[in-house]
């Protein structure tokens, strides 16, 4: 019986339809060799306290008639798509800057030039 070279190069079919994520698979000893995406828990704490934030905004967006938004470059993105429409029509600058280490001092001399 002869055997096809191209038949040994297909992949099985059981494997073909198999649930199981391909990719090279973590290892014991070097976690640097998966080429699986791993949950990146930090960012979605970030992503879910930016909706939080943008959330409590909505719920005082009325008395509201002009905002200012700092906050790092990837929370403050976050914080644009949850805002509400109205929100956004009174936003009158976003600054993508990180000051939560910094004094309350120093933010007004950053912001406001003092």
């Amino acid at each position: 019986m002869v055997r096809s070279s191209r038949r040994s190069k297909l992949r099985p079919t059981r494997r073909a339809a198999s649930s199981v994520p391909t990719g090279r698979p973590v290892s014991g000893v070097d976690e640097r060799r998966s080429a699986i995406a791993q949950t990146d828990r930090h960012e979605l704490a970030e992503q879910r306290f930016a909706a939080e934030v943008a959330a409590g905004l909505n719920r005082v967006a009325g008395p509201v008639s002009a905002l200012v938004v700092v906050a790092p470059p990837r929370i403050l993105a976050a914080l644009h798509l949850d805002l509400s429409e109205g929100l956004r029509r009174v936003l009158m600058a976003e600054i993508d800057q990180d000051l939560t280490k910094t004094a309350v001092s120093e933010m007004q001399r950053h912001l406001c030039g003092r």
